[in-house]
């Protein structure tokens, strides 16, 4: 994947990408996972988790992660020129079309259908991180603990993943563990 290359897959996901970052994920790592590989998945999923920690927009985050990942800071800051530019030019349309049609029926219907759409995007995403990163007993039960804190007893997200951080470092660094010669 060459520079334009790159600025064309986030302008494509600045177009295309609707439901926020979860939702076009899946866009970004088909392109430089799977067709143009250029990272492997675990990488990638390295690079969401360092995103999503990262103060700013998640993908946001990994537009400059994957940018300069590949191209260095001028790529980073590239990559997130590229996928916030349509974002910008679309508001400005929007904003100057809001006040004739607030109230229109048709644009609600329209957006009504599309969340079934990006549910499923980020089922896949959330299945693909799941194959690509729990692998061990440690990490599953650091998610069922997760997802147990978060959805049920409505855990603060910023706890958790300081959390995560907090087992996963007094898990891993103890010698002689079979995972932690694996990550490192």
């Amino acid at each position: 994947m060459n520079f334009l290359q790159m600025m064309l897959l986030f302008l494509k996901v600045g177009i295309t990408g609707f439901g926020g970052g979860p939702a076009v994920l899946t866009m970004v790592q088909n392109e430089v996972v799977n067709k143009k590989p250029v990272m492997s998945a675990e990488e990638f999923t390295r690079g969401i988790a360092v995103a999503q920690a990262s103060p700013g927009p998640m993908m946001t985050n990994i537009a400059f992660f994957v940018g300069y990942r590949l191209f260095g800071f001028g790529g980073g800051t590239a990559a997130a020129i590229s996928l916030l530019f349509p974002s910008f030019v679309l508001v400005v349309i929007i904003a100057a079309l809001y006040v004739g049609y607030s109230g229109s029926k048709l644009a609600g219907s329209i957006l009504m259908g599309i969340r079934p759409a990006i549910v499923a995007l980020l089922v896949k995403l959330v299945a693909d991180i799941i194959r690509g990163s729990i692998k061990g007993v440690f990490p599953v039960m650091l998610l069922i603990l997760s997802v147990v804190l978060g959805f049920f007893l409505k855990a603060n997200p910023v706890y958790l993943i300081v959390g995560g951080f907090a087992a996963g470092l007094l898990y891993y660094v103890f010698p002689g563990r079979k995972e932690a010669k694996a990550c490192s």
